[in-house]
């Protein structure tokens, strides 16, 4: 209900954050440091980090079990591992909104529901997360709403058990699809979207 067009870099920093898709430091930098760059619009130009802002850093790390990478130079880590850490420079932004463009790109199957928990994690804390996804799959799973696209047009947005229907998704890909629950012994459920008979499982 604000119009943020003229609000400074440091009032939209402490409101939102934006994690791309990818993200290569040229910089040799810690994993430590990159996490506590979050803490930019807290500090002077010509200050550094203080106690409070390390400690805000190491917890942000130590929520995504990842506080072992702190010495760890960014630009070595695995794809997964850099966006974990970016995920903590996000948390440690303190930032009430977290825009994510793809966030599991590139990820295997296995790391990718890994970032999907610690997502939704950063949701149940009471963020709010907008993130951009190819796979229905990780909307239906893990979202509270979702937003479908189509042709540069937004053509539904509700909660997923109502707009990722197989009608939904068959008008939105053009393929047939079924979705497929499963109640496990142990009281868990697979969801599966099955796309022309390739399979696409998520817990």
């Amino acid at each position: 209900g604000c119009p943020i067009n003229n609000w400074t870099w440091r009032r939209r920093a402490k409101l939102i954050s934006y994690i791309p898709q990818s993200f290569n430091s040229t910089f040799q930098y810690r994993c430590e440091d990159m996490v506590l760059m979050g803490r930019t619009s807290y500090i002077n130009v010509i200050s550094s980090p203080s106690d409070e802002d390390k400690a805000i850093a190491k917890r942000s790390m130590e929520t995504l079990n990842i506080y072992h990478l702190k010495d760890k130079i960014y630009s070595k880590l695995s794809g997964g591992e850099r966006q974990l850490v970016k995920i903590a420079q996000a948390l440690t932004q303190e930032s009430k909104i977290i825009v994510m463009d793809e966030p599991t790109n590139n990820l295997d199957f296995g790391n990718q529901l890994i970032m999907l928990r610690h997502i939704r994690r950063c949701a149940d804390m009471g963020m709010i997360i907008i993130m951009a996804t190819h796979l229905p799959e990780h909307a239906l799973l893990y979202a509270t709403k979702a937003l479908l696209v189509k042709d540069g047009k937004v053509i539904e947005i509700d909660t997923p058990s109502r707009n990722l229907r197989e009608d939904d998704l068959i008008d939105l890909y053009h393929v047939d699809m079924e979705i497929v629950e499963l109640s496990l012994k142990q009281g868990n459920t697979f969801a599966s979207i099955i796309r022309e008979g390739i399979g696409c499982i998520g817990k």
